[in-house]
């Protein structure tokens, strides 16, 4: 639900939001809409999902489609995990981890 809501608060106008770390968001919650926020994203972003977590490698996908910015980011791993334990030591958090690292290196320059 984080993902959503920064996703969010990215996609405002004038939300001064740098860069966004999107892990597995649900497309909305309650009132607020990733989904169509992601098209007015201009910070750089990085959707990330398990593609067994039910359908949040699919709304990942679409916001990283739709997502205005110019460096729309997608990592999709197998399994099932979710959130934050995508960032775990197991094979996935490694290269989320660096993307995530490149992601802040671009968005602080």
């Amino acid at each position: 639900m984080g993902g959503t809501a920064v996703v969010t608060a990215a996609g405002a106008p004038t939300s001064g939001i740098d860069g966004v770390v999107s892990i597995s968001a649900p497309a909305s919650y309650l009132s607020a809409d990733a989904e169509g926020a992601a098209a007015h994203l201009t910070a750089p972003a990085l959707f990330a999902a398990s593609r067994g977590d039910h359908s949040y490698a699919q709304v990942a996908q679409a916001m990283s489609k739709s997502c205005g910015c110019a460096y729309p980011k997608v990592f999709l791993f197998d399994g099932s995990l979710h959130g934050i334990a995508l960032l775990r030591d197991g094979s996935d958090g490694p290269p989320l981890r660096a993307g995530i690292d490149q992601l802040l290196a671009r968005a602080l320059r």
